[in-house]
């Protein structure tokens, strides 16, 4: 009996040890945020990629949004125009090409009413792979225009 326990606990010992690498291997969510002063200062770029995690499952939330900044008084006027462009796409070793999910919104002399935000779910597969991408292009008074941009892949979605 205490033989059979020992090459119990042996086996046990063994298959963590080989677990290890595993999870050792395991990438965290590669979850981003950045905010950004555009246009000399007057308005606040918010780009955000949310990477989630369930066990068996993963998904990826983009936003952009794009708002006067703080300390004006009076608050800056609107910008010229504004494009904001999000998209959360997903590959495996099935599937090699990404598959996205996308949103636009864009105005003229205003700000967006409504971030847009787009998201994918998805079950965890062989050679999986989730991207968020956030895009805001804003028109400055006076005639310039800035794009902000952030990306990020998470390649094998945490397995």
């Amino acid at each position: 009996m205490n033989q059979h326990r020992t090459r119990v606990s042996a086996a046990i010992v063994a298959a963590s040890l080989l677990a290890l690498p595993l999870a050792a291997g395991a990438t965290p969510p590669p979850d981003a945020s950045s905010d950004i002063l555009v246009c000399n200062g007057k308005y606040l770029v918010s780009l955000d990629l949310d990477f989630a995690e369930g066990g068996v499952d993963v998904s990826v939330a983009a936003s952009a949004d794009l708002n006067p900044a703080d300390g004006f008084s009076p608050p800056p006027e609107p910008p010229r125009w504004y494009s904001a462009y999000v998209v959360s796409s997903h590959r495996d070793s099935a599937h090699p090409t990404w598959d996205s999910h996308s949103e636009t919104v864009s105005g003229n002399g205003s700000y967006p009413s409504q971030a847009p935000i787009a998201s994918y779910w998805t079950w965890i597969g062989a050679g999986c792979e989730l991207k968020g991408t956030a895009t805001i292009n804003v028109g400055c008074p006076g005639g310039s225009s800035e794009t902000k941009t952030l990306t990020r892949t998470w390649v094998g979605c945490g397995f």
